[in-house]
């Protein structure tokens, strides 16, 4: 944008108003879906648990602190600063491509036996370890029986 002719308090108020936004969707439907599920679970308990009297009452207040907008900008702050402060040319480079150095040393003969894509798969979850740690136990969760009951 820079290239184009737009000044950085342009782009910072660009990307802060697409942040408000976003939490102002996020906010409007948390909102309405948590008033609905409010009232469903208050009558749900009523019924179950046959309370004489059971009410449900949003305060305002709570809507005013979950909606966060100001905390939305802050956390946002950061990036839409590292987006702002960056040269034109710098902006609009392409990234560069990721390095690979090889897997248990060049010229290993360990690895003569393996496919590429084997290769290539073992590389990946090398280099991100923490997001084949959150894989992993996300496949385990999805197929895990929670309940303990026999199949």
């Amino acid at each position: 944008m820079k290239a184009l002719g737009y000044s950085g308090s342009t782009i910072v108020w660009h990307y802060a108003k697409f942040t408000m936004a976003i939490t102002l969707i996020g906010v409007t439907t948390g909102a309405f879906a948590g008033n609905w599920m409010g009232h469903g679970l208050t009558r749900f308990y009523a019924t179950f648990f046959s309370f004489p009297f059971l009410v449900f009452k949003p305060s305002a207040d709570l809507y005013v602190i979950a909606s966060g907008i100001a905390a939305a900008l802050v956390g946002a702050l950061r990036a839409i600063w590292q987006v702002a402060s960056l040269a034109p040319a710098v902006a609009m480079q392409p990234p560069a491509p990721i390095r690979y150095r090889s897997l248990l040393g060049s010229g290993s003969g360990a690895l003569r036996w393996v496919s590429q894509l084997t290769i290539m798969a073992l590389r990946h979850l090398i280099r991100w370890p923490v997001r084949t740690l959150m894989t992993m136990a996300g496949s385990a969760l999805a197929v895990a029986d929670i309940g303990g009951r026999a199949s």
